[in-house]
């Protein structure tokens, strides 16, 4: 402690609160100086922030990429198609989802489809997201875990029911191979696996595996039937 000599008698301030004034003053001035950049200083303190985020970035997708694709489980690949799990990885890099344990919430455009990634297993995590989703009619979801059990991610569609796309020739070959699969195990339901594959929605038959249209077949034959 010294004393103060623009202070009256018996009035003390620490060394370091005037160091810490200096380094504000200066922090000031800098960023003072930097708002007034213009022509190629600026374009040179651009491109210096650019590379230091990119370096950044690079570090991130350099250690979550391999952790995302060996930890998610095998149906979450079979389920998902490319384009969203690219963009889940994205969001997992840029999110911050591990740096600050939040959870992110990712809208499709229309307000059809929601994710939310967010770290660990916690059970209120459930809770709070079945809180956000209840004034939404919600048509299905999934939910995976990491195998490390680091990571959440789920989905839930929103919009209303689809029929089958019969133009759709990917969707079609699942279909067909679907009713193979079905017929093999219940070679005397024809026309109820034909009624059944028809009336599918077309979200559920994008998003699931033969094995789980199939095991669905399963479930509501026995409903049906008891």
């Amino acid at each position: 402690m010294v004393s103060n000599p623009n202070t009256s008698k018996g009035e003390f301030f620490d060394a370091d609160d005037e160091i810490v004034d200096k380094t504000m003053e200066t922090e000031q001035a800098k960023h003072a100086w930097e708002a007034v950049k213009t022509g190629d200083e600026l374009e040179t303190y651009i491109e210096d922030i650019a590379d230091t985020v990119r370096i950044g970035l690079d570090q991130s997708i350099a250690i979550l990429t391999p952790w995302f694709f060996n930890n998610m489980p095998k149906i979450y690949y079979q389920t998902t198609p490319r384009p969203e799990k690219v963009r889940h990885l994205s969001a997992i890099i840029t999110g911050h989802v591990f740096e600050t344990k939040q959870t992110v919430e990712l809208w499709d455009r229309d307000r059809s489809k929601v994710t939310y990634i967010g770290p660990g297993g916690d059970r209120q995590i459930l809770i709070d997201m079945a809180t956000r989703l209840s004034p939404n009619p919600l048509k299905m979801g999934s939910l995976y875990f990491s195998k490390d059990k680091l990571l959440f991610l789920s989905t839930f569609h929103c919009s209303d029911y689809k029929g089958v796309d019969r133009e759709n020739r990917r969707i079609m070959e699942k279909v067909k191979a679907s009713r193979a699969s079905i017929l093999r195990a219940y070679p005397e339901d024809g026309d109820q696996i034909d009624h059944y594959l028809k009336h599918l929605d077309n979200d559920f038959v994008m998003y699931a595996t033969v094995s789980r249209i199939h095991l669905t077949y399963r479930m509501v034959r026995h409903m049906l039937n008891h």
